[in-house]
């Protein structure tokens, strides 16, 4: 990166970044096949999965 003024470079800056990949979500133990209708009362879907599911993000993110 160079600072420029007037025509002129007066300064300069190196950078350098590292990414890392991300982790992976955990998503649970795969649930068994269970049978929904649309005249069923609401549910959570977390709680039809096994394990420690990660709760996951509501709304955006910035």
């Amino acid at each position: 990166m160079s600072l420029d003024l007037n025509g002129t470079v007066v300064d300069t800056e190196t950078l350098q970044r590292t990414v890392q990949p991300g982790v992976n979500p955990d998503a649970g133990i795969d649930a068994s096949v269970f049978g929904v209708c649309d005249t069923d009362p609401n549910f959570l879907l977390i709680n039809e999965l096994g394990g420690s599911p990660d709760p996951g993000v509501c709304g955006p993110t910035r």
